[in-house]
């Protein structure tokens, strides 16, 4: 007695490929047998030759920014400062985060331009974020 389907399922024969997907590879094949076609001419090697002879051009070095810090934006192009509320709306704060290089300059800077005092901004050193006990929103 034949069985009519074999005994093990993943030996079954696979269904055929989409046509989006045969046409890719005939796409890929034409190129391929085009750039093979090419004829290579002497002109187009010494003129490739004298461009990879030529010195590249010299690039100035790169001058160090004027601020030691840098606030990177989020992925969406924003800067990453969030307004926390907490205690039931009691306790506002502001968190910077994503800060890199001398974050404690940043904190002297930000004390200054905000004019609040030392004890309502604080540094987390292992997360690199500042925290302000201020929450000011522009009307």
């Amino acid at each position: 007695m034949a069985l009519a389907y074999p005994s093990m399922p993943f030996l079954r024969p696979l269904g055929l490929p989409r046509r989006s997907i045969l046409n890719h590879f005939k796409q890929l094949s034409c190129t391929a047998k085009a750039q093979r076609e090419i004829p290579e001419h002497e002109d187009n090697n010494s003129a490739l030759k004298s461009v990879m002879d030529a010195s590249p051009p010299e690039v100035p070095p790169p001058t160090a920014s004027p601020e030691p810090y840098i606030v990177h934006r989020t992925p969406s192009r924003q800067l990453p400062i969030y307004l926390d509320a907490k205690r039931g709306g009691n306790l506002h704060q502001t968190r910077i985060r994503k800060i890199e290089g001398n974050i404690t300059e940043l904190r002297n800077q930000l004390q200054q331009a905000l004019q609040i005092p030392p004890k309502d901004i604080a540094v987390n050193q292992l997360t690199r974020h500042i925290l302000i006990k201020v929450w000011k929103v522009n009307p």
